[in-house]
């Protein structure tokens, strides 16, 4: 009994040796297909799920890609309309402070713009990395289209209310203090 089957029908003459060989390929591969098979339902609902994941993926990420589009097309609409509106700066020679982000910016301007941005008629605001001065409804446009964008307005409204403790609250300071 130690000869498989196999062995005793091959002493016997019954079959060929390369018979034997296609039949244990053969049985190997009905080994393989039967093994890696699983149930139909359970394949069938995970494929369903994956393809669902990634169908909420693709959603996602078409969704930021257009609020991207969209924010980038708003930045150079503001971009155009500064540039279109833009004074020119040229023979200024009049230092004006303005601040953006906690620090205080230097820009130079004529004396009728600076006269003009302490009346609040003009506003300060950048493009291409450069500062600009632009009319207030501009401004206020600017604003309208990206309230985060920076567009500095002079008046009462960017200085702080003094403190309670604040032994300067009772003197003034002008708007038009050159410093």
């Amino acid at each position: 009994m130690a000869n498989s089957l196999q062995d005793q029908l091959l002493k016997a003459g019954l079959v060929s040796e390369a018979q034997l060989n296609s039949s244990k390929k053969q049985e190997h591969r009905s080994k393989k297909r039967s093994g890696s098979r699983k149930k139909p339902g359970a394949g069938s609902a995970e494929v369903a799920q994956r393809q669902q994941r990634k169908a909420d993926q693709d959603k996602a990420l078409n969704a930021k890609k257009e609020r991207e589009r969209q924010a980038n097309e708003l930045r150079l609409q503001i971009r155009e309309l500064v540039l279109s509106n833009a004074e020119s700066l040229a023979g200024a020679d009049v230092p004006y402070n303005v601040v953006r982000k906690g620090r205080i910016r230097r820009i130079y301007v004529t004396g009728a713009q600076r006269d003009q941005l302490v009346a609040g008629t003009l506003a300060v605001t950048t493009a291409k990395g450069r500062h600009h001065l632009v009319p207030i409804k501009t401004a206020d446009r600017i604003a309208e289209l990206m309230p985060e964008y920076f567009v500095f307005r002079a008046g009462a409204e960017d200085t702080p209310p003094p403190g309670e403790d604040d032994p300067y609250a009772e003197f003034k300071v002008p708007d038009d203090l050159m410093w």
